[in-house]
């Protein structure tokens, strides 16, 4: 068995878990040594399709033998209860996002990793996006001078769609649902992992295109300054019934870059060139769907990481719970403008 195949990890949630945490974890070529749910019909069922044991108590899956992380693929409102439970059992955790139900509890899960010594994710996984990782390695090697204005758009048509089947919880503002939620915490990550700044404040709008699919926002639009300074606007939808719409753009000092269907490129007074994005990616994720490479990508860093890297090769980075941290606050200063019609709102330290 390899070094990889010893590394184990318990999967909590056997719905998005089940789907994507599963099969990304064995592309990354690490073993799911448990699945974990609420309900033992559902997670027996889940489990035999999987072929991984099934288990309904999590302090009876922390306890099997050869589990080095644990991965919290829950609602929102339930993470912090896993991630304390896993890191006060010295296990590594993936946390899926939005990160927690409120950034209290996000610096309590950071404040307990960090005390533990232990690894923490928060699986915004777009970050090993080459296109993505390529931007931010280009912008900080100064390939387009200072930034100043950022465009991130994102219309995914998937809520309109009668098969498209979203989780309870995204339905619920109560539990951290609606599309700030679900996409918002990646938008807002992009903007801090691409420019290495934090945002400073916001003005914001919560819209539901669709009103008659949930209580939630299926759509937002947002006025972001850094503090360093950059202007931007992030806007996303998920109630779009047109084709997918993505744009990410940084302009800087000295030019722009930014990336589309045909790769990235950077534009200068000296013209325009393509930018070969970092290999990332192996060629054995090549054949995986592509919704599951990033996701693997991040089991890459976590078993490299704590493996030292051995082989020396490009793990990427990885958003840590200082990352969720940062990212809670970003979407609650985006609420509370949004609540306020729109006001210029400051984003907390």
């Amino acid at each position: 068995m390899s070094a990889q195949q010893d590394f184990g990890v318990v999967v909590v949630g056997t719905a998005f878990g089940g789907r994507c945490h599963v099969p990304a974890i064995r592309a990354a070529g690490l073993s799911v040594r448990a699945i974990v749910g609420r309900d033992p019909a559902t997670t027996a069922s889940r489990a035999a399709d999987l072929g991984v044991p099934g288990l309904t108590s999590l302090d009876e899956a922390l306890a099997l033998d050869g589990v080095d992380a644990v991965t919290v693929a829950t609602p929102p409102h339930t993470h912090a209860e896993v991630a304390l439970a896993a890191i006060a059992a010295g296990k590594h955790v993936v946390c899926e996002k939005p990160f927690a139900a409120t950034s209290t509890e996000a610096r309590r899960m950071l404040d307990a990793a960090a005390a533990a010594g232990v690894l923490h994710v928060q699986n915004t996984q777009f970050r090993f996006d080459p296109s993505i990782a390529g931007m931010a390695r280009a912008i900080a090697a100064g390939a387009i001078g200072t930034p100043r204005l950022l465009t991130l758009i994102e219309h995914i048509p998937v809520l309109p769609d009668p098969a498209y089947r979203f989780p309870e919880w995204l339905a619920d503002p109560t539990t951290g649902g609606g599309w700030l939620g679900a996409f918002g915490s990646h938008a807002v990550d992009q903007v801090r992992y691409l420019l290495d700044d934090e945002l400073d404040d916001v003005a914001a709008a919560l819209v539901t295109v669709v009103p008659s699919m949930w209580e939630s926002e299926d759509t937002f639009a947002v006025r972001i300054r850094t503090r360093a300074g950059v202007d931007g606007v992030i806007e996303a939808s998920g109630g779009d019934v047109g084709p997918r719409l993505s744009v990410r753009r940084v302009v800087g000092t000295a030019g722009s870059i930014w990336c589309d269907d045909d790769g990235l490129h950077v534009a200068t007074r000296d013209g325009t060139r393509d930018v070969a994005p970092p290999a990332l990616v192996p060629h054995a994720f090549a054949e995986l769907p592509e919704r599951i490479v990033p996701i693997a990508m991040v089991y890459r860093w976590l078993s490299g990481t704590a493996s030292g890297n051995e082989d020396g090769v490009d793990l990427g980075t990885a958003a840590t719970f200082a990352d969720g941290v940062a990212n809670m606050v970003a979407l609650e200063a985006i609420r509370a403008s949004a609540a306020a019609g729109g006001e210029r709102t400051p984003v907390g330290a």
